[in-house]
């Protein structure tokens, strides 16, 4: 299956905040992208090559999972504030 469909350049940091449980997303990505994960299901940017030097060709995103904190798609709104106590240095 397909993680990432769209990479382009990012300047800086890329946090993806992700919860398995999240049935909205669960259920209409499969309809939307027939055979993608969504953003906002699993970890993304995890199998980012190294160039032949050695060095990352790509910078690799910060992956938390907030499937604790977040059992469902609505309780984002709600539990914002738990998401950055998971976030390694915030800002």
């Amino acid at each position: 299956m397909r993680k990432a469909f769209h990479c382009g350049v990012v300047s800086g940091r890329l946090i993806n905040v992700f919860s398995a449980k999240d049935t909205a997303l669960n259920s209409a990505m499969p309809r939307i992208y027939p055979g993608h994960v969504g953003v906002g299901l699993a970890p993304i940017f995890e199998d980012v090559p190294e160039d032949a030097d050695g060095s990352l060709g790509c910078k690799r995103a910060t992956n938390v999972d907030v499937v604790e904190e977040s059992p469902g798609h609505l309780d984002y709104r709600n539990n914002c504030e738990l998401f950055w106590h998971k976030i390694p240095q915030p800002f």
